[in-house]
């Protein structure tokens, strides 16, 4: 039992210190980028609501989602390399 509430502390640490490098590399992207990838992925909300909320296009929203992944995916290579190829659609 005590090497299971061992492994749990440490899965649970490891997601911690993950979701604190996201949240930090978040906070370096421009407010377009930010914006955009904390509403579909913190709020999950589709790419039709986020165009209705910030009162732009679909398209503007796909490219801003996209452009925001890739930044993130650079700032975040070498930290997380064998995640690197996961799809966040």
């Amino acid at each position: 039992m005590e090497e299971i509430k061992e492994r749990w502390a440490e899965a649970n640490s490891v997601n911690i210190a993950q979701q604190l490098d996201v949240a930090t590399a978040l906070g370096l992207l421009p407010d377009k980028y930010k914006k955009v990838l904390m509403l579909r992925f913190y709020q999950d909300f589709t790419v039709k609501q986020i165009a209705n909320v910030m009162d732009c296009p679909e398209g503007t929203v796909k490219t801003a989602l996209h452009r925001g992944l890739t930044m993130l995916k650079k700032d975040l290579k070498g930290v997380y390399a064998d995640e690197g190829q996961r799809d966040f659609n």
